[in-house]
Parts: structure tokens; C-alpha cells; sequence
């Protein structure tokens, strides 16, 4: 499911804003802003226990270097953003939905802890991408100091079209996104939306906000810094086979992750379990030379767009781990990752076949099985439309081309904008909108 978010702002705690109104994968998120704060960290063993609240951020974290307090009705950088919902959360940050009073819109605010400001390039990223299509665009940056589904075939192919040329704009700028997935693809916010700026109109429509108090485990008084009540998310979603020509196209964003390979050395993948690329489990830290980069994207982007198509990605976590999925898929891994894997055995026999033995038996498949079940399945279980012989060729060998386990071997951003499926069933619903 689809759903749809407004623009983004990044705040000493650090905001910032992109340009227009946008949806998201997950929920519905504005123009972008950060915000940043310093302070003493507080040591771990004096840090309080709350009462479990479901789906929200980690409570311990509104601490100094944490997550910024706030509610409903803050105002920020000097009374121009006033605080009207809340949009999601990260390890590193929360988004809200606020009123941008000056230019009568609704932004999101993503306000970033504070001990995650040095360590992220997202700033400097989007001010280099500032006027690309299908980016997320930053409106401003400001500083405050504080206490502490299946989609309908002819949308799913234009998703992937705009994916696909929002990376290639990336890789072609030096750019790694560094955790693509679905929840990280905006839709942008019907018309009727983008001028709310009253709280109360937003409410009407989409709910009053959900409070949730905090509560310490030992019912002693919240510490500074620590919000009385969790704001739960705003729910904008949209059906996936609901999207229209009107939500397109996707925006990417989020680019907490992202990193210039050239400048920056990264051995941790940070997207989801399910897309990390096989060479993430191998990285030697004593090697310069061994890296993550582009062609772990391409990877990520490899399984994405499968995902996009079909009610599934080509790989899953459950029963023994991704590792032992990409394997039962695509074979044996390379001799020295496969030496490497100590858990090996207890899946696979030294010629990477299922050892009927160990009682964990993996399934055995090829990517064509899996298209068949997350894909073509997928879609008739829907009754949805699938893609014919020729389509479902082109699209297969396009992916395989990109889930191959060496780097060096993986298709290019370039190759797979250039691939048969690409140039004859995506790129031309793209070209046409664009007329």
C-alpha cells in the first residue's frame, strides 16, 4: 500500500525542506526540513524506563543527544512552522506534518537527533540535488537549540521508470541513495490537500491525532526533555491499486543514508534485511579496497523493482536468514564468501544443495519460481492484470543481470535503463507523462 505524505523540512536537532507536496509508501509527508541539538549524553545506566507504547519511537532516546521533544502546536524557526501532526519515525530522526505560515502550505519537518548530524551527509547531498526530477527536494535547513500491496501494472512499470531515473541522476552525480525501499518512494498529495493549513480542516479529514501518554515504569516524573505524549502518525494512505497519473511521479527521499563512494567509505548496509546486498556479509574492514558502493545499490534497486511488480521481493528473511534465501534463489555463493559463511552447514551440503539432515530445510527455487508465486500469483489472486510472455521475458533477464553475487558483474544504472524492459514497457509511460 501506497500512501501519501506533504514536503520535507531538515532542525541543533537539524530540519529540512523539500519542494512540493508529496506521498509516501508509509504515510503522508510535506516540504523537508532538519534541525539539530548538543548536549551532554546521559548515561545509560540513569536512563529511566517507560511503559511499552506500540509503534513508536524508542522512548529512552528523548534523552540529550536524543530525539527533540515536541507537541502539537510548537512553533518553529521564529513562529513560521507550527506543529499540526505527526508523520513517522526513524533511528535517527522524527517527521512531522507542519503549516508553513509564510507560503500557506503544509511541510515536513524531519528533526534529526543530535548525535547524528556529523556522521550524516543527507544536508549537503540535497543541496547538491537541488532541481533534479524525481528527488525530494530541500526547502531550507535551520538550527534550534533545544532541552535534549500490489500495484496496477501500467502504475507499477511507471514507478519503476521513475526509480529507476531517480537513481541514474544519483550515480550519475556520485551519489549513493543507501537505503532505497518502498517506504522512501513519495506520491504526491492530491490538489484538494496541498493548501490545508488549518489543523481543524486537516482533522476533519483525516482524524483527530491519537495522544498516547508516557509513563516511567517506576511512576517517578518525566525527565526534561522528555515529551508527556506520543503523537501517533497521521494515516494519508491510499490504496496501491488506487494510484492514478495524478500521484506520479514518485519522488525519492530520505537521504539520511546516502554517501559519495569517492569521499566516503561505507562497510554496513543500512537498508532493510531483505534487500541487503550479498557482499555486505563479506566486507574485510581491514581492506581499503572493500567497500560497499554503486553496485550494492543496484542490488537493492534489483529487488525493489521486484517488489514494485509483484506482492513480494525475490528474497526473504524468514526461516534462516537472507543470506541462506539468496542462496536457495541464485546457487552458491563465490569460494570465498562460501568459506567465509560459518553457518553454512546448517543449511546447505558443499556443493550449496539443501542438507535434508539439518531439519531447517530451505526451499529450493529459482527466480523464475519466485516470479511466478510473488508476481504472476500475486497478481491473479488480485485480479489484477499480469505481464505477458514477452514482458515476463525482458523483465526476468533484466533482473537477472542485477541479482548476480560479484559487484563487477551486476548490471550498471545505465544498462538497466538501457535493458529491453526498460526501453519498450517503463521508460515510454515516464516519456509520455513528461509531454
Amino acid at each position: 500500500m501506497i500512501s501519501t505524505r506533504p514536503r520535507l523540512l531538515l532542525g541543533k536537532w537539524r530540519y529540512s525542506i523539500p519542494s512540493t507536496l508529496l506521498a509516501s509508501s508509509s504515510s503522508l509527508t510535506p516540504a523537508v526540513r532538519t534541525f539539530h541539538a548538543s548536549s551532554i549524553r546521559r548515561r545509560a545506566e540513569d536512563a529511566p524506563e517507560y511503559e511499552y507504547i506500540e509503534d513508536c519511537e524508542r522512548l529512552e532516546r528523548y534523552s540529550p543527544g536524543g530525539y527533540y521533544p515536541v507537541k502539537l502546536g510548537d512553533r518553529l524557526c521564529d513562529g513560521r512552522y507550527c506543529i499540526v501532526h505527526n508523520l513517522g519515525f526513524g533511528g535517527s530522526s522524527t517527521v512531522w506534518l507542519a503549516s508553513d505560515q509564510k507560503q500557506q502550505r503544509l511541510v515536513a519537518i524531519k528533526i534529526r537527533t543530535a548525535d547524528s548530524v556529523e556522521e550524516s551527509e543527507e544536508e549537503d547531498i540535497l543541496i547538491r540535488l537541488r532541481g533534479q526530477p524525481s528527488i525530494r527536494q530541500l526547502l531550507d535547513t535551520f538550527i534550534e537549540n533545544s532541552p535534549n500491496g500490489a500495484h496496477r501494472l501500467t502504475t507499477a512499470r511507471a514507478i519503476i521508470a521513475d526509480l529507476v531515473l531517480a537513481v541514474q541522476s544519483l550515480h550519475g552525480q556520485g551519489i549513493v541513495h543507501g537505503d532505497i525501499h518502498c517506504g522512501n518512494l513519495l506520491l504526491r498529495l492530491p490538489a484538494d490537500l496541498c493548501r490545508i493549513v488549518n489543523p481543524l480542516s486537516l482533522y476533519q479529514k483525516f482524524g483527530n491525532p491519537i495522544l498516547e501518554p508516557i509513563v516511567r515504569v517506576d511512576r517517578k516524573p518525566l525527565p526534561a526533555g522528555v515529551p508527556t505524549h506520543i503523537i501517533g502518525p497521521v494515516r494519508m494512505g491510499i490504496r496501491s491499486d488506487q494510484i492514478t497519473d495524478s500521484h506520479l511521479p514518485v519522488i525519492l527521499s530520505d537521504f539520511g543514508s546516502s554517501y559519495c563512494p569517492d569521499k566516503t567509505r561505507r562497510v554496513n548496509a543500512r537498508t532493510l534485511p531483505h534487500l541487503v546486498p550479498p557482499e555486505a556479509f563479506f566486507v574485510d574492514e581491514q581492506k581499503d579496497e572493500d567497500r560497499l558502493s554503486f553496485p550494492s545499490e543496484i542490488w537493492t534497486l534489483g529487488c525493489i523493482i521486484f517488489e514494485i511488480i509483484g506482492g513480494g521481493g525475490p528474497f526473504s528473511i524468514l526461516g534462516g536468514g537472507i543470506l541462506q534465501d539468496q542462496v536457495c534463489v541464485l546457487g552458491k555463493l563465490p569460494e570465498p564468501w562460501w568459506l567465509r559463511w560459518e553457518s553454512r552447514a546448517e543449511f546447505f551440503n558443499e556443493d550449496a544443495t539443501v542438507d535434508m539432515a539439518t531439519g531447517a530445510t530451505p526451499f529450493k527455487d529459482s527466480l523464475e519460481d519466485r516470479y511466478n508465486w510473488f508476481v504472476r500469483a500475486a497478481r491473479r489472486r488480485s485480479e489484477m492484470e499480469e505481464q505477458g510472455e514477452d514482458e515476463k521475458r525482458a523483465f526476468l533477464h533484466m533482473i537477472e543481470t542485477i541479482l548476480r553475487y560479484s559487484p563487477r558483474d551486476r548490471a550498471t544504472i545505465q544498462d538497466i535503463v538501457d535493458s529491453e524492459w526498460m526501453q519498450t514497457w517503463a521508460l515510454p509511460l515516464s516519456t509520455k507523462r513528461q509531454r
